[in-house]
Formats: structure tokens, sequence, C-alpha cells
């Protein structure tokens, strides 16, 4: 929204709606900001799609999608940013585009694979760094059968490690990976598992592996 000063603000509330109208609503309102979006390395664009998306999601679960702001880049990388962000905790969510990973996301000293971004009440937000891989591992799954059926696996560490990579198989399936360690969880539904969740997972069995430069 826009006061009458032309000042981009933004507010959200909780409503738990019963047997009767809700009445009296309050929403605070507080400055939406900006916060600028840079991805580095191996990041080149195609028609102006970011080589990952990345997205910010509220504690009420709304979403805040990066959008080009600079898609023809520059030196370092191509710049976007995620629009009226009100001051708050967001949690950061990751979808890689095509063959290219990522090795890292931070805000400053913040690694956001682990933490979640705050925005401050001065809107002063810190920009985001979105890393991407140079030395990427293409990693093939598939299931140890010729039944044919599609499978589901989750794919927990690096990036992935508050947020695990989800893909569908049948028979077989790819991923492009960082360098780094993590653990492999494989499912015939995975709507029904609470995959997000470490301790959900920690009942299932896992495949570790070990992904080194271009293996």
């Amino acid at each position: 929204l826009a006061n009458t000063n032309g000042q981009q603000v933004s507010g959200f509330a909780a409503v738990e709606v019963g047997d009767s109208d809700a009445r009296n609503v309050v929403v605070t309102l507080s400055s939406a900001g900006d916060v600028p979006v840079l991805f580095s390395g191996e990041s080149n664009s195609e028609n102006g799609a970011p080589p990952a998306q990345l997205s910010l999601i509220s504690p009420l679960g709304r979403v805040f999608g990066a959008s080009p702001q600079n898609p023809s880049g520059g030196p370092g990388g191509n710049h976007y940013s995620v629009v009226g962000l009100a001051p708050g905790i967001y949690h950061v969510q990751l979808s890689v585009n095509g063959s290219h990973c990522v090795e890292a996301v931070t805000a400053g000293s913040a690694d956001l694979a682990r933490v979640d971004y705050v925005v401050p009440e001065n809107g002063a937000a810190q920009p985001i760094t979105v890393s991407m891989g140079s030395d990427c591992s293409t990693t093939s799954f598939s299931l140890n059968q010729s039944s044919g059926r599609f499978f589901f696996l989750i794919v927990v560490g690096g990036v992935h490690a508050r947020e695990p990579l989800q893909l569908v198989g049948g028979p077989a399936a790819v991923a492009a990976l960082a360098p780094g360690e993590y653990d492999v969880y494989a499912f015939s539904d995975a709507n029904k598992i609470e995959y997000a969740n470490p301790e959900v997972l920690r009942n299932y069995a896992s495949r570790h592996i070990s992904i080194s430069s271009h293996q």
C-alpha cells in the first residue's frame, strides 16, 4: 500500500474466523522496504530470469519473490530485489534453475541457509548475496529395481540444510549440487512426509553422500 505521502507501507494481522463476524481487526502499518539481491559467480541469466529463484516467507506464510531490477547485470552478477517487506523475520527459500547450483546464500555474515533473514524496524535491510557455483557436480539418482515407479527424493545439506531439495524420479532423477555433505531420503509419496522438519526426517533411513568438485 502507499500512504498519503506516497511511501510504501505494509502490515499483516492474523485473524481467526469462527461462527460470527470478525470485527475491529487492527492492522499495524510499517514502512515497507526493498531488499537488494545479487547473484554472483556463475550467474548468467536467460530472458531476464535469475539462475535461481529466491523467496522470502513471512511467519504468516506470505511469499515475496525477487524480481529483476537490472537483468542485464554488471560486474559481479545480476541485480534483483524483493520489494514491499515490512520489518520482521523471514525464512529464505531457494529453487535452482537448470544446471546451476548454489554454493551459499548470505546477508553480511549471516548464513541464510541456516538462519532467518531479519528486516529491522528502520528498514535498512542488508542485501542478500546468492553465490552460484562454478564447480557444480551432476548427481543422478535411480531406483535399485526396474519397477518404473515414480519416487520422491529429499536432499538435505549445503544450502538445502533448512529447506530440503525435492526431486521427482521416474525411474531416475538428476540434480546439480555444490561440493559438500548431503543426506538423501527416498519416499514413494513425499506428500505424506513432513520433510522440512529435521525431527521427522530422523525417523527415516537415509544415504549420506559426499560431493566433490565436478564429480
